[in-house]
C-alpha cells in the first residue's frame, strides 16, 4: 500500500469517527418543549396556535387572559423552535418583528439569554409562554403539549 492510499484511508476513518461523535452528541440533546405559567388554562395547543402566539397574532388565552410570549436569544434551541413551530429561520423571524415594530403594529418579544431566566420569568408571570430544551428543569412551569 502506498503512502497516499494510507493517508486517504486515515482521513476517511478520522472523518467518519468525527461524524459519529457529532451525531451521538446531538442525539443526547433534548428536544424543544413549549412551557407556560401554571395559571394558563390551556394544557395543549395546535402547532398553528403556537405559531400564531409567537407571531403576535393570538393575543388572548381561552379564558381571555393576555398572552405574554417570550423567546430565547439566538441559540440552537431558538433555531429549532422557530423551524419546528413558526416555520421561520432566526433571521426571517427577526425581520418579521423589526417590520412590525417599524410600522407600529407590534412590540418585539421579550428575549432572555438563558433558559433559567426564561423559566423564572414564565413561572412568575401570569399568561406567559415560552420554550426551552427538554433537558431544562421545569417544575415551576406547565409543559404545553402540541396537538
Amino acid at each position: 500500500m502506498g503512502f497516499m492510499f494510507r493517508l486517504r484511508l486515515f482521513v476517511f476513518v478520522l472523518t467518519f469517527c468525527f461524524t459519529l461523535i457529532v451525531f451521538s452528541f446531538s442525539s443526547f440533546a433534548g428536544e424543544v418543549i413549549v412551557i407556560a405559567n401554571k395559571n394558563v388554562s390551556e394544557s395543549s395547543l395546535t402547532i398553528d396556535e403556537i405559531k400564531d402566539i409567537f407571531l403576535g397574532e393570538k393575543t388572548n388565552w381561552q379564558d381571555n387572559k393576555k398572552v405574554n410570549f417570550v423567546i430565547l436569544k439566538d441559540s440552537g434551541v431558538h433555531k429549532e423552535f422557530l423551524e419546528k413551530y413558526v416555520n421561520k429561520t432566526p433571521m426571517s423571524y427577526n425581520s418579521y418583528w423589526k417590520k412590525l415594530v417599524f410600522v407600529g403594529k407590534g412590540k418585539a418579544p421579550t428575549t432572555f439569554s438563558s433558559a433559567k431566566e426564561l423559566v423564572d420569568y414564565v413561572a412568575a408571570t401570569d399568561g406567559a409562554i415560552g420554550y426551552i430544551s427538554s433537558d431544562e428543569k421545569t417544575a415551576e412551569v406547565k409543559i404545553i403539549e402540541p396537538k
